[in-house]
């Protein structure tokens, strides 16, 4: 798996939540989610949605990916936030960005 490049999991009845550890693969570049049995909005993790060297199929629907969640995740980056002396609540994989 560490030279898995494309995941192709378009209409394969999929349900639940996607696994964070797929942010973290360097190899992996397109990921094909649409088409399956997702609910609500917080079913893809952070650190697919805001990698923007990863090709997300859903990343476009404003629904799953936020643009408003990607944006306080750059500005938390960019702000040095892991060295805030409160960062316990933010950057949750699957909490939705209103409650950092």
């Amino acid at each position: 798996l560490l030279r898995l490049n494309t995941l192709g999991l378009k209409s394969n009845m999929l349900s639940g939540v996607v696994p964070a550890k797929l942010g973290g693969m360097a190899a992996l570049r397109h990921i094909q989610l649409a088409s399956n049995k997702f609910k609500g909005t917080s079913f893809v993790p952070l650190s697919l949605c805001a990698d923007a060297s990863k090709t997300l199929d859903v990343r476009g629907d404003n629904t799953v990916c936020p643009f408003e969640r990607t944006t306080l995740k750059h500005f938390y980056d960019g702000a040095k936030g892991p060295e805030w002396t409160n960062n316990s609540i933010w950057i949750d994989e699957y909490d939705h960005h209103c409650d950092w």
